[in-house]
């Protein structure tokens, strides 16, 4: 599962690169204030820079000009940081967008423009249908599991991952239907081409629903480079050797489990769709390691004290390492892992023969494989 919170601001706040076009925009904003006056920010992204712009309200209103080589995300923030939330995010095409609202309701804001701002209205009601769907699930797991209620959590695992899996499909029909879209291309970069969990082939699958006319923005030269270079890393090939620490300071190496079945489990202590896994994990350990299963934990944390904790919490008992660098974790940058809870699944010889099972498919491919 993946974390929900910040999905809108990591899926929209990019910009694209296509052709040296001049698309001259204005934005009209009236933004009640307390004093019918102040200040906000406007923020918009340029390759992998934020451009931030102090935009001042006199009478609730306020005036914003410039010139874009293609449509993109803009941001409204109350303080000059970029990542501040709430916040309110639009697309900016040629032309007028409207904006109305007050600054202390940002992200409930009436917004209207071009074309493109439309299509991400109507991805982002789609995609929030789904998360107003999950966040009772979420809670009713927290609930469960400070009850140390193990059969409830699975359950709810269950049901997380089914509207999960619905939500993927209607993210398929989007772009499917949408495919000269900014929109369906930031929805394939963010949801597929930064899920560590998407297999490869689905990733293919959704980038060819695009038409060619998006095919050299920065974004689909990323998902380009991406399907055609991971050797080494995918099913069917032998799996990369690293090595990594334990809590303890020693060196563990994943060629050292040649011989067992072993799940290469990428996870965090900060990580809630990882700590709701973990029970699924730990029942799927308990009922295989003595049948030639075991599971090795690389924690993407950076405070020793908080993983060390989270282990014990949720009683991890097989071999965890890690280089304590967070997301820059050299195991996960060998194999692309660029979202968390995933998985490689590796046979007694070395070779990658699955990835990122979730719930009862680990579950599943497990007894397949050790029943042979």
């Amino acid at each position: 599962m993946k974390t929900i919170s910040t999905l809108f601001i990591l899926v929209f706040a990019s910009h694209l690169v296509f052709a040296q076009l001049k698309l001259n925009y204005q934005i009209n904003g009236i933004i009640k204030t307390p004093n019918a006056s102040g200040v906000m920010y406007l923020h918009s992204r340029e390759i992998q820079s934020t451009i931030t712009k102090t935009i001042s309200i006199h009478n609730n209103a306020f005036t914003a000009k410039g010139t874009l080589t293609e449509p993109s995300m803009f941001w409204l923030t109350n303080t000059p940081n970029p990542n501040e939330q709430p916040s309110l995010h639009f697309f900016v095409d040629e032309g007028i967008t409207n904006i109305y609202g007050h600054i202390d309701s940002l992200m409930t804001t009436k917004v209207t423009g071009g074309k493109v701002q439309n299509e991400y209205l109507e991805f982002n009601s789609l995609t929030l249908s789904f998360y107003t769907r999950i966040q009772p699930i979420v809670d009713a797991f927290n609930t469960a599991k400070a009850a140390n209620n193990q059969q409830e959590m699975q359950a709810k695992v269950i049901e997380f991952n089914a509207i999960d899996e619905e939500k993927r499909g209607a993210i398929e029909t989007f772009v499917k239907t949408h495919p000269k879209s900014m929109v369906a291309l930031l929805a394939v970069y963010f949801n597929l081409y930064v899920n560590e969990q998407t297999p490869l082939k689905d990733l293919k699958r959704h980038f060819e629903y695009l038409d060619k006319s998006l095919h050299n923005s920065s974004m689909a030269l990323q998902i380009k480079e991406k399907i055609t270079s991971k050797r080494g890393t995918e099913i069917n090939d032998e799996a990369i050797d690293f090595t990594q620490n334990t809590p303890a300071g020693k060196p563990v190496k994943l060629s050292s489990f040649k011989g067992k079945y072993v799940l290469v489990d990428f996870w965090a202590s900060w990580c809630r769709p990882c700590r709701m896994e973990n029970p699924n994990v730990v029942a799927a350990y308990d009922k295989f390691k003595d049948k030639g299963f075991t599971v090795l934990g690389v924690s993407f944390d950076e405070s020793k004290d908080r993983w060390v904790s989270a282990i014990e919490a949720d009683k991890l008992t097989w071999t965890q390492i890690s280089d304590l660098k967070g997301w820059a974790n050299a195991a996960g940058q060998i194999y692309g892992v660029s979202g968390i809870p995933a998985n490689l699944l590796i046979d007694k010889t070395g070779k990658i023969i699955a990835k990122n099972l979730r719930g009862e498919d680990l579950h599943n491919k497990l007894a397949e494989i050790l029943s042979k």
